[in-house]
């Protein structure tokens, strides 16, 4: 199967994502794309993960949204 990129976005910065993915602390508190208000994102962290079904294994980009 192949791997899935979404993007994610949290009010939490987790600098060594890269690293651990998968125990990440964006986990306790981040949103979809679908579920989050584009105007109300400002200083989120948006990430762009990818996905095996549904577990994480690499975080490809993290951007600061401004």
């Amino acid at each position: 199967m192949a791997l899935k990129t979404e993007k994610v976005y949290s009010q939490i910065e987790d600098k060594n994502i890269k690293i651990d993915v998968l125990d990440s602390i964006i986990w306790k508190n981040c949103e979809h794309p679908d579920d989050v208000d584009k105007n109300t994102l400002s200083g989120w962290f948006e990430y762009t993960i990818k996905f095996d079904g549904v577990t994480p294994v690499q975080c490809t980009k993290v951007k600061k949204i401004k």
